[in-house]
């Protein structure tokens, strides 16, 4: 099952949270500052049963859009 995560970046002094997913051991951060973005992009990865080996290309296909 895909989740979401979170971690907080720094940029120039400013905090951010950015957003990305895990599937088991697997995980890509900081895909997208959007949070609601990222649910939406694990809530389709576990539509279709996305493999945990998968992850890292589907999340490069997503981002070349």
């Amino acid at each position: 099952m895909h989740n979401i995560i979170n971690t907080q970046i720094t940029i120039e002094g400013q905090k951010y949270d950015t957003y990305g997913l895990q599937c088991g051991t697997m995980h890509a951060a900081d895909v997208t500052a959007d949070k609601t973005e990222a649910l939406n992009l694990a809530e389709k990865f576990n539509k279709y049963q996305l493999s945990s080996i998968q992850l890292y290309d589907a999340v490069e296909d997503y981002l070349d859009m």
